[in-house]
């Protein structure tokens, strides 16, 4: 088995691991990550895979992962790296080197016996090195006037009496580290041949859409998100909450047949958002010539599909409207389900008869769609399926044991993309026993969902903050009201 470091962006830390797992399956390569190497705040990962055609075959697909480099040796410093006699080519991690840095580091790897002509522009084999110097730290100035530790909780009269944090305001800036001080360096081969997916960003950038709503899921994530739920030729799946169509284009951009619905007609017909009137989904589903893959849309309640009753889908991906920018929605009244005003006869036809009949809804809270969601995809999904689906949480709230679960699905990953004082969660979900085994025993499921939540939190695809909260009533619980009141917490007087 041979040593490569997988390069990453540097962002989106817990979707990394993740991703390399389902990359695993869809492309049937098998590696080894070396977690006892792992630490999300340095964008490379290492592994042992069986040969350079493995390893290029596994990342093609990969939307995180920018380098390839086959590990050839490692070491504290540079005395440690003169046993090798191969060219080099330096890269950075972590930190920017000047021109004059760069040539003082160089000019120290005469022992390499850099004697072969150098291409620049079409270079036969490239090596690169790379220099952990670890997190990066902010440097807090210190002084009689500065006090850091002052963090009280006051009152603000004109707030109606809401707790708010209050700081102190200070300058900070980021410390560089000194070019001496890294934690270790590593050099290898490039795998030139090792092509990833990143050039996707730009083709599905929201930028070049025909069509984008304000609700339209930015290209990275929905690629990411994709790849979690399998997406490959043959395969069948469905977004409830299509909007314009994101996951559509996506899905189908990796082989996958996909179709969506949503309760709001306009998004999908593209006579709401910022671009109208230029054929809503199709028009993009065109642009991006996936006519072949993406079947169509229909209008619909999610608790009202119009589906055959079977399992027959191979994954569900979506983003459930929290209210921030479209709150969801569903058929009701809000004065209860007296259907007087349907009944009512106008020309002497039924009211819910007519062509311009638009059916009453209520709102959606957001852990009810959560729920609903869940039961769904255990319903429809074939054994094997996926449910992908986004879920926000605030931040200082969210405990992992508010991910919900379902004696017919278990925990594959939970990734977090933080906004601050809220995040949004990448939740995987698989299903593993048939609709017709659903007497099964929950409590074991739930175990085994707690330790599906268990391993990820030790490989760090899971939570990056630790907080706890007091409640029991999950972060997402009524996430549109937390958000508009900025996350403030009420105080006892309100609550009563």
């Amino acid at each position: 088995m041979t040593k490569y470091i997988l390069v990453y962006a540097q962002t989106h830390e817990s979707f990394r691991i993740p991703e390399i797992k389902e990359l695993e399956k869809i492309e049937n390569v098998q590696i080894e990550i070396l977690h006892s190497f792992y630490d999300n705040s340095v964008p490379i990962i290492f592994v042992e895979c069986s040969s350079e055609e493995a390893i290029t075959k596994l990342v093609r697909r990969s939307i995180l992962i920018k380098d390839v480099v086959e590990l050839w040796v490692e070491g504290k410093d540079l005395k440690e790296l003169e046993e090798n006699y191969q060219s080099i080519k330096k890269e950075k991690a972590r930190r920017s080197f000047s021109l004059e840095e760069q040539i003082e580091l160089i000019e120290q790897l005469e022992f390499f016996g850099l004697k072969g002509p150098i291409s620049l522009n079409e270079p036969k084999e490239v090596f690169a090195m790379y220099l952990d110097y670890g997190p990066l730290f902010v440097e807090v100035p210190i002084d009689d006037s500065t006090n850091i530790e002052a963090n009280v909780i006051s009152v603000n009269k004109n707030e109606k009496g809401k707790k708010k944090n209050k700081f102190t305001m200070i300058s900070t800036k980021t410390s560089r580290p000194d070019i001496e001080k890294f934690r270790k360096m590593y050099f290898g081969r490039k795998i030139l041949s090792a092509k990833t997916s990143r050039s996707l960003l730009n083709k599905y950038n929201l930028k070049k859409r025909t069509y984008l709503g304000n609700t339209s899921m930015e290209a990275e994530m929905s690629l990411v998100a994709a790849n979690m739920a399998l997406a490959e030729p043959g395969k069948l799946i469905y977004d409830p909450f299509v909007g314009t169509g994101s996951f559509l284009l996506v899905c189908s951009e990796f082989g996958a047949y996909t179709f969506g619905s949503d309760i709001d007609g306009r998004q999908i017909r593209g006579t709401a958002g910022f671009r109208t009137g230029l054929g809503g989904i199709e028009a993009n589903v065109s642009s991006y010539k996936l006519s072949n893959y993406v079947l169509g849309n229909f209008i619909s309640d999610v608790t009202h599909l119009p589906l055959r009753n079977s399992e027959f889908l191979d994954a569900i991906v979506t983003d459930p409207p929290y209210g921030v920018r479209a709150g969801a929605k569903k058929l009701g009244r809000k004065k209860g389900n007296a259907p007087t005003k349907s009944l009512q006869l106008i020309d002497g036809v039924p009211n819910h008869s007519r062509e311009d009949y638009y059916p009453p809804t209520i709102n959606y809270e957001m852990s009810d769609v959560i729920v609903d969601l869940l039961d769904l995809a255990a319903k429809y999904l074939v054994v094997g399926g996926r449910l992908v689906f986004w879920l926000p949480t605030v931040t200082e709230e969210y405990q992992d044991t508010d991910i919900p679960h379902h004696p017919q699905l278990k925990l594959i990953a939970n990734s977090e993309q933080s906004f601050g004082s809220w995040t949004r969660r990448l939740i995987t979900m698989e299903k593993i026993v048939p609709r017709t085994s659903a007497a099964i025993d929950s409590d074991n499921i739930h175990r085994e969902n707690l330790e599906s939540i268990k391993l990820g939190s030790e490989i760090g695809n899971l939570s990056i903050s630790n907080s706890k909260a007091s409640s029991q009533e999950p972060a997402h619980k009524n996430f549109r009201e937390k958000y508009f009141s900025k996350f403030e917490t009420p105080s006892p007087k309100e609550n009563e």
